[in-house]
């Protein structure tokens, strides 16, 4: 519906503003908060001193003249139509949480120690790329017999990124993790929570709707625009370091339609909404 003032809006004006300094009163809708109304009413008062004087003819059409005294005093209700104007709340991040997200940013950035059956190690960079650069140099004798060295057949993919060929060949014991959707909802729990020791997907979105979408906490949608904008940044990386290789369109699509799949079971969660509406924009059409 479109907001105005009702006869029992007005009849609450009158009503109330005798009782305040200044009353307020904002008529809103779900539609459009520019199709919102309100008024600021007061109460004034009007004294009225001196005499009214008042002429009129007689039956015989003679003038007479009859002068009244009057001295009253009468209340008004004034009113003032308002311009809306929305604006956003800015919501400062609570220490506590920023914290934890600085102490899970260095955990996560920390370089894992890569065993191989019991015989040397080296040290592998975070980030899965295509060969993993070595920092021990006790490690030079990497590519000797005896070394674990050997490569899956290469495997040509297109960047969802810029379209380009690319060739895959990752070390047997990084191996192409299967595109299924129990691997899908595997990558998107330990993406959404920081965490690539959890592994259920339904107890991280319980977590994260209990969170996000909950009305009452005032820090609800700055702590969603910082999730969604992690997963934004961090989905092609994460993506590579969990499956394998480097995502495509395919990729994209994929996770989409999952994620559309499993927005069935969380019909009332605006924060999995946004998610595929993130996802769904990772993927171009542009490629060559």
């Amino acid at each position: 519906m479109n907001c105005f003032f009702s006869g029992t809006d007005n009849t609450a004006l009158h009503e109330n503003a005798p009782s305040y300094n200044y009353y307020l009163s904002l008529i809103v809708n779900f539609k459009d908060y520019t199709n919102w109304c309100g008024k600021i009413a007061y109460i004034s008062k009007k004294t009225i001193k001196g005499s009214i004087t008042e002429e009129f003819k007689g039956s015989n059409g003679i003038v007479k003249v009859d002068e009244k005294t009057v001295d009253t005093v009468e209340e008004i209700l004034n009113l003032v139509d308002l311009d809306i104007v929305m604006s956003k709340p800015e919501v400062e991040l609570p220490t506590e949480f920023k914290d934890r997200v600085a102490s899970l940013w260095e955990e996560h950035n920390k370089p894992k120690k890569v065993a191989y059956g019991g015989q040397r190690s080296f040290w592998e960079d975070d980030y899965a790329g295509y060969y993993p650069k070595l920092k021990d140099k006790a490690s030079s004798l990497l590519f000797e017999d005896d070394r674990p060295h050997k490569y899956h057949k290469p495997v040509k993919l297109k960047s969802g990124k810029t379209g380009k060929s690319v060739t895959v060949n990752k070390w047997s014991a990084n191996k192409v993790v299967p595109l299924t959707e129990a691997n899908i909802k595997t990558f998107l729990a330990q993406l959404l929570s920081f965490d690539k020791s959890i592994n259920d997907f339904d107890y991280v979105m319980k977590s994260l709707m209990d969170e996000l979408d909950n009305d009452t906490n005032p820090t609800a949608e700055s702590s969603k625009v910082f999730i969604l904008d992690f997963y934004k940044s961090s989905f092609d990386h994460e993506f590579e370091e969990y499956f394998g290789y480097e995502p495509t369109n395919k990729s994209y699509t994929h996770v989409s339609a999952i994620l559309g799949k499993l927005s069935l079971d969380y019909v009332n969660s605006k924060f999995l909404d946004d998610l595929l509406a993130e996802t769904r924009k990772l993927i171009t059409f542009n490629v060559y």
